[in-house]
């Protein structure tokens, strides 16, 4: 009598299983289709604002558009098309959705102080988003090997404590 519970146990078990991986099948699925699309140039609005020390840059990206949109990880950030600000190491997660109305700010170390006084004069800074839109705005800034100090934040503040 009881080789027909282990039998039925393992049937149970098994139909468990096929019916978790059916469910995960059509959640994977789900999942891609309501994918929110990466934001475009057109939905984002970039600033580019000195910070008090005038060492650092804050930038801020506002979705603009009536459509929530992917920002991505972080700003890929090049001064007048020649000078590439220094990615952060070990970027990772996502997504990162705005809402209408709602901008991530992230921060650029202007100069490394390892030699005051030199550096490069800049006009314009041009941000890349992950989806390789990108959008060029004024930046009169003196520069000295930029980094991008973190992917994208919720807030000016975090932005600049990084």
């Amino acid at each position: 009598m009881s080789m027909p519970r282990v039998s039925t146990s393992l049937t149970a078990l098994a139909l468990g299983a096929a019916a978790l991986v059916g469910f995960a099948g059509t959640s994977s699925a789900s999942a891609v289709e309501a994918r929110v699309p990466y934001c475009q140039a057109s939905q984002i609005d970039i600033t580019a604002t000195p910070h008090t020390d005038f060492y650092r840059l804050l930038i801020k990206a506002q979705n603009v558009s009536d459509k929530p949109c992917d920002l991505g990880i972080v700003g890929d950030v090049t001064f007048d098309g020649k000078i590439h600000a220094e990615l952060p190491d070990g970027v990772g997660g996502g997504p990162n959705i705005l809402k209408p109305g709602e901008a991530n700010y992230e921060a650029v170390t202007l100069a490394d102080g390892s030699a005051p006084g030199t550096g490069t004069r800049t006009s314009t800074l041009t941000v890349e988003l992950d989806n390789g839109a990108t959008i060029k705005v004024p930046a009169a800034v003196t520069v000295e090997n930029p980094r991008v100090s973190s992917p994208w934040q919720l807030t000016a503040e975090a932005a600049i404590a990084q």
